[in-house]
């Protein structure tokens, strides 16, 4: 009776296994850096995948532009979803991309777990070197910053909370150095 027991329950961890829909590849790499700004991401699965149940599901994120859209193909020779974000990412730009578990396979297997992984966009050329240009003032007792492209031209400007005047300065980026 116990050797029942024990086989049945190997048959059954062999059988849930097998109906489990994977991630086995993703481009680019997690943690890769030096991507290119324009570089699509792939990410390939051991089975089918039912292309209805991508929209809602994948996500992509960059510290600096917030959620980016994207079109997608699917190459079913390899099992290859590729997203092609509609604009190019920001330069040294932390991206996230988020696999959620409602993704399936075309025989309705769904991912064990949502797979979240990031990488780095290319630096933009340079010296390194930094000279002071100007002075801009904040508020009293700067306290945290936050990047993003809060006035939709594609710089990154920053925001600047400031503890002793209650305030938030904003710092637009004219795109010239500005």
């Amino acid at each position: 009776m116990k050797r029942f027991f024990t086989i049945l329950t190997l048959f059954v961890a062999l059988n849930y296994s097998f109906s489990q829909l994977s991630i086995v590849d993703r481009d680019p790499r997690p943690n890769a850096i030096n991507v290119p700004r324009d570089a699509n991401i792939r990410i390939t699965f051991d089975k089918d995948v039912e292309i209805s149940t991508l929209a809602g599901n994948i996500l992509v994120i960059g510290s600096f532009s917030g959620l980016y859209s994207f079109t997608f193909s699917y190459d079913a020779s390899t099992k290859t979803l590729i997203l092609d974000p509609r604009s190019d990412f920001k330069y040294n730009e932390l991206i996230t991309v988020e696999i959620k578990k409602g993704v399936k396979s075309t025989s309705d297997d769904s991912l064990t777990q949502t797979y979240i992984w990031s990488f780095t966009v290319e630096v933009k050329g340079g010296s390194g070197n930094f000279v002071e240009k100007t002075r801009i003032g904040v508020g009293s007792s700067p306290y945290g910053l936050s990047f993003g492209d809060i006035d939709g031209d594609g710089d990154v400007d920053i925001a600047v909370a400031n503890w002793s005047s209650h305030n938030v300065s904003i710092l637009m980026n004219d795109g010239s150095g500005n």
